[in-house]
């Protein structure tokens, strides 16, 4: 690029510079994508959408709670 001594750049200096990513090279190969092959992670914990469970199917009992959490009174005063 050409240099210019003043302080106020021409538009033929002006470089484009690109607004998607997609138009640069990806010359140092970074990582694009990633399939997780770690055989010691299951697949359920893979997929995109996770089991979900009723306390009677886990052997929980179930505590009743008010907001949005639970006091330890609460979770340690239930019956067995």
């Amino acid at each position: 690029m050409p240099t210019h001594s003043g302080k106020i750049a021409l538009t033929s200096q002006i470089p484009t510079v690109p607004t998607n990513i997609s138009a640069f090279t990806n010359d140092s190969g970074y990582l694009t994508s990633f399939t997780e092959t770690d055989p010691t992670v299951p697949a359920w914990a893979k997929a995109a959408t996770k089991p979900t469970y009723t306390a009677s199917e886990i052997e929980a009992v179930p505590v009743k709670v008010s907001g949005n959490h639970a006091s330890y009174s609460q979770i340690t005063n239930t019956a067995s």
